[in-house]
């Protein structure tokens, strides 16, 4: 009371002491009403109150549909008369529509309960961060929040894990609280807190051999679906062990395909002086002729350096130089080591296209190598770049081909014009036999065969993956949690999906569950 008379300068009714005085001594008031008796008025006063007079205090202001109740009325006395007549009472807080926040655990936010459609209907809150990118079975990778009103095709499973095709309808889900998890491959999802998916427990089954010794083995047990606030680094969760349903179906020419592969490579083109760095190999030869076949022409710039020029046809006309002309339209001019990324173009490309784009992009920054961890030996194919996006696009794309990989940051320094330089890099590591394997047979590494060739040799005298990440079910296996982290509140996308409410991504996920633990 002394909280909105004295810093609101407020004026109380009897009756709204009372109600302030029982929120303030009680956990739960009940207050029998009638039009224009002023419950909207104390109600955003005592919500105030709770933000501003309570450390941590999360404040749900909730209003039956339509939203505009909501925004006119009770945020609206909130906002409009007290915020604006009180700007004190902004001080340390955050403002935006239909919320005011000091940080992710303390925050008062406005949401309208929702009473349309069916239960089902209702509770199906798949929720991700708007900005999280999903993949289409066209191939198309577009963020959660451009599908918001749309109903698009995509793989669901049944109860027994077999796929069909199914329709999801995505829909804005508002403000809400969400995790990032992270794999042992890598991979990352951020998903909300109430959001399924199917998880089990890594436990090691002993068995007692001859002589008295105990062996282990790690299995999976106790699969369910599970909330994403209820999940432990160290859980498995299962995944599909191939996306090869989000194969496009489009082609492009062969010489465009090599180029863009060998620029987002090896070339420099941040601005319209397009260069292209490599030593005299297959791969440079294999450039200039694909570039010759395009119309345009390429020569040395710097042989020290093994710098390349890439030119016009010579005429001096606009416009006349096709590789320019190609960055362009592909939206990767302009863009250097960090922000470089695989075209939107490529993910909608059939699978020889794509596998051809692959193969051309491992030979320039990409590597087959047997390499030592330790005392041990083991057979590794990876890519390197500054920019984590096309690590993480590499990664999507070789999971269309059921090969698993594994992105991973790493710190490095070298030597440049003698002064000694550090930077972040990301790598996209392949080291599983098997996947070592299908990579070779199905994409491979101009220029790098005899190498590849040695860690297929190697891969081959070695076992498969671990026993526990092999499911019970077909097509999916298991990969482990390496992180949960509380990101805060952000702007989430939910889906539906009316027949088996679940669809794939690179995980398999479940849209059935109340999507806050406040909606009725």
């Amino acid at each position: 009371m002394g909280f909105v008379e004295n810093e609101l300068a407020s004026s109380l009714t009897d009756d709204q002491r009372a109600i302030l005085d029982s929120v303030q001594k009680y956990r739960i008031t009940i207050v029998e009403s009638a039009n224009s008796l002023g419950k909207t008025w104390i109600s955003a006063r005592a919500a105030l109150w709770l933000l501003r007079c309570h450390v941590d205090a999360q404040v749900y202001m909730a209003a039956a549909p339509p939203e505009d109740n909501l925004k006119n009325l009770l945020w609206g006395e909130l906002d409009a008369s007290l915020i604006n007549a009180s700007p004190a009472v902004l001080d340390g807080l955050t403002r935006r529509a239909l919320s005011l926040a000091y940080g992710p655990r303390w925050w008062c936010k406005g949401l309208t309960i929702p009473t349309t459609g069916t239960p089902e209907q209702r509770q199906a809150r798949f929720c991700a961060a708007a900005d999280e990118l999903f993949e289409l079975p066209t191939g198309e990778v577009v963020s959660y929040k451009s599908l918001i009103g749309k109903k698009v095709d995509v793989i669901s499973v049944d109860a027994n894990f077999n796929k069909a095709g199914s329709k999801a309808e995505f829909f804005d889900n508002g403000i809400d609280t969400v995790y990032e998890i992270v794999l042992s491959s890598g991979a990352r999802i951020v998903r909300t807190g109430k959001h399924p998916l199917f998880v089990g427990k890594l436990a090691r089954n002993y068995k007692k051999m001859g002589g008295g010794h105990v062996k282990g083995r790690v299995l999976v047990e106790g699969e369910k679906w599970t909330s994403v606030d209820e999940m432990k680094k160290g859980d498995a969760v299962l995944v599909p062990e191939s996306t090869d349903f989000n194969f496009g179906s489009l082609s492009m020419d062969a010489n465009e395909i090599k180029v863009l592969a060998y620029l987002i490579g090896d070339g420099s083109i941040a601005s319209e002086h397009i260069m292209f760095i490599q030593e005299d190999n297959k791969q440079l030869e294999e450039f200039k002729n694909a570039v010759s076949s395009l119309g345009a022409t390429i020569k040395v710039s710097n042989p020290k350096e093994y710098s390349w020029r890439i030119n016009g046809d010579g005429s001096k006309k606009w416009g006349h130089n096709s590789v320019l002309n190609l960055l362009r339209m592909h939206g990767l001019l302009g863009k250097n080591s960090s922000t470089k990324r695989v075209p939107a173009q490529i993910n909608i490309l059939n699978k020889e296209c794509i596998a051809l784009f692959l193969n051309r992009l491992f030979s320039t920054d990409g590597w087959a190598s047997l390499v030592k961890y330790g005392i041990y030996r083991k057979a590794e194919i990876g890519y390197v770049s500054k920019s984590e996006d096309l690590a993480r696009d590499i990664h999507r794309l070789l999971l269309r081909f059921g090969i698993a990989s594994k992105v991973a940051k790493r710190k490095a320094s070298w030597v440049y014009k003698g002064v000694k330089k550090y930077g972040n890099y990301w790598n996209c590591l392949i080291y599983r036999a098997e996947d070592i394997i299908r990579f070779s047979d199905l994409i491979g590494i101009y220029g790098k065969e005899q190498a590849l060739e040695r860690c297929v040799t190697y891969s081959k005298s070695r076992g498969v993956y671990a026993a526990w990440r092999k499911s019970k079910y077909d097509d999916f296996c298991w990969d482990r949690v390496k992180s949960i982290t509380r990101l805060g509140e952000t702007p989430t996308v939910g889906v539906y999906v009316p027949d088996n409410n679940t669809y794939l991504t690179n995980v398999v996920e479940h849209n059935s569950g109340k999507h806050s633990p406040f909606l009725l």
